[in-house]
C-alpha cells in the first residue's frame, strides 16, 4: 500500500510538471488588464502614504545593517548602541532604534545596497522589490494561467511589504523558486533555494518537519548543507562574540520597535491575545496543534499540499509575523485556488488573496484576528481533507 501511494503521488506530481495547459499559454483578457491596472493605481496611492515612513523604519534598518557590514565595525553590528549611532547618521532626528535583526550573511549581501547613497538606495530597493514581484507573477501566470495575475494584483501583503521598504517579496521569490525547481524534478536545487529562507528563519520554522515527514531526503540534505554554509559565513564575518550579540539582540525586551503591536500580528499568539486567552499554556497548545495539522496535511500528500501546510503553519507559530510577511503564501493560495477541488478551501484562499482580512487590522483588536483566523481555518480544512483521503484509501483496501 505504501509503495502504491508513493507511486501514485509521483505520477501526480509528474503530471503537474509535464502539463502545458493551453489555459496557461493564452493571452491575458482585456478585462483582467483593466482590473490589474486599477489595483496597481490603488496600491500606488496607498503606498505613497506609507513610503515616507518606510524610509525611516524598515528600510533604514536594512540599509544600516549593510552599512555596518560594508564599513564596520562588523563584529559590533548587533550592539544596539552601534546600530542606533549608524541610523542617526542617516536620520538625525530618529527617536529610537529600529533594530537590524537579519543574520550576518545577509548583512554582507546588503553591502551592495549600502554602497549606494541612502536616498538613491531607497528608490533602487523599491524598484528591485517591485521587479521581483512582477517576475513572480509572470511565473505564476505561466503555471496557473492569467487568473493568477488577477489574484496577485489583489494581494495586499506583497504591495504592503514593498511600500514598507521590507524584503518580504524575497521570501515569496524563495518559495516560488522552490516550487519551480521541484516541478522540474530538481529537488537538490530546490533545497538549496529553500535554505535562503534563513534570511528570515522565523518564517520557515515548520519546513524542516514537513520535509522529514514527506521523506524529501535530497531536498532536506541540500537545505541543511547550504544552511551550514550560511552559518559558517556568519561566524567568519562577526565571530562568536558577534553571534552572541545577535542572540542577545533578538531576546532584548527593552527594544520597543523589535516587536511592536503584538495584537496586529497574523499568528496564533495574536489570535489568542485578541480573543482574551493570552495564557502561555493556551499559546503553547495552539503551537502544537498548528504543527500537528501541518504534519497531518503533509503525510503521504503531494508536494504542493506540503508547501501550503508548511508555509501557513510557519506563519502561525512564529512569534513575530506581520501582514506583509504573508506575501510568501501567495503560491500556496494559488495551489488551493487552481489545483484543489474543495470549495471550502477555495473560499478561504479567495479571502486571503483579497485585501479584506489584512485591512481589518486597521480597526485594531479584536478585528485584527481576521487574518490569523483565516490562515488557521485554511490549514485545519487542509488537514481534514487529507485525513478523509487517508480514510477513504483505507476503506478501499480493507
Amino acid at each position: 500500500m505504501a509503495h502504491s501511494d508513493k507511486a501514485s503521488l509521483q505520477q501526480s506530481e509528474s503530471r503537474v510538471r509535464g502539463q502545458a495547459s493551453p489555459t496557461r499559454r493564452k493571452a491575458v483578457p482585456p478585462h483582467l488588464w483593466i482590473v490589474i491596472g486599477v489595483m496597481s493605481v490603488f496600491w500606488f496611492a496607498l503606498g505613497s502614504r506609507i513610503v515616507p515612513q518606510a524610509k525611516q523604519h524598515d528600510f533604514l534598518n536594512l540599509y544600516s545593517g549593510g552599512t555596518l557590514a560594508l564599513r564596520g565595525p562588523l563584529q559590533q553590528i548587533y550592539l544596539p548602541e552601534v546600530q542606533f549611532a549608524t541610523e542617526r547618521k542617516l536620520v538625525p532626528k530618529l527617536p529610537e532604534l529600529v533594530p537590524f535583526v537579519r543574520p550576518p550573511f545577509y548583512a554582507f549581501a546588503l553591502t551592495a545596497l549600502a554602497a549606494i547613497p541612502y536616498r538613491v538606495a531607497f528608490a533602487v530597493w523599491l524598484v528591485l522589490q517591485t521587479a521581483v514581484y512582477i517576475a513572480v507573477l509572470v511565473w505564476a501566470k505561466s503555471r496557473w494561467g492569467p487568473d493568477a495575475l488577477l489574484f496577485g494584483a489583489m494581494f495586499l501583503p506583497a504591495a504592503l511589504g514593498i511600500a514598507s521598504g521590507q524584503d518580504c517579496v524575497f521570501m515569496l521569490a524563495i518559495v516560488a523558486g522552490l516550487i519551480a525547481l521541484q516541478d522540474r524534478g530538481r529537488e537538490t536545487a530546490a533545497g538549496a533555494v529553500l535554505a535562503l529562507g534563513l534570511i528570515k528563519f522565523h518564517l520557515f520554522v515548520v519546513w524542516p518537519l514537513v520535509l522529514l515527514i514527506q521523506k524529501r531526503w535530497r531536498m532536506s540534505a541540500a537545505a541543511a548543507l547550504v544552511v551550514g554554509g550560511e552559518l559558517l559565513l556568519s561566524l567568519l564575518l562577526v565571530g562568536p562574540a558577534g553571534l552572541t550579540n545577535y542572540i542577545a539582540l533578538l531576546r532584548n525586551p527593552n527594544i520597543e520597535r523589535l516587536s511592536p503591536s503584538p495584537e496586529l500580528m497574523i499568528n496564533i499568539h495574536s489570535l489568542a491575545l485578541n480573543v482574551g486567552m493570552n495564557r502561555l499554556s493556551v499559546r503553547l497548545a495552539l503551537v502544537v496543534l498548528v504543527v500537528a495539522l501541518a504534519l497531518v496535511s503533509s503525510l503521504r500528500a503531494p508536494f504542493r499540499r506540503a508547501v501550503v501546510a508548511a508555509s501557513i503553519a510557519s506563519l502561525l507559530v512564529s512569534p513575530h509575523v506581520y501582514g506583509y510577511d504573508a506575501a510568501l503564501v501567495f503560491p500556496s493560495l494559488c495551489f488551493v485556488l487552481f489545483e484543489s477541488q474543495s470549495l471550502a478551501l477555495k473560499v478561504f484562499a479567495v479571502l486571503l488573496c483579497s485585501p479584506v482580512p489584512y485591512l481589518l487590522n486597521l480597526a485594531g483588536s479584536p478585528w485584527s484576528v481576521a487574518t490569523p483566523l483565516c490562515l488557521f481555518c485554511l490549514l485545519a480544512l487542509l488537514a481534514r481533507r487529507q485525513l478523509m483521503l487517508h480514510f477513504a484509501a483505507a476503506v478501499r483496501t480493507s
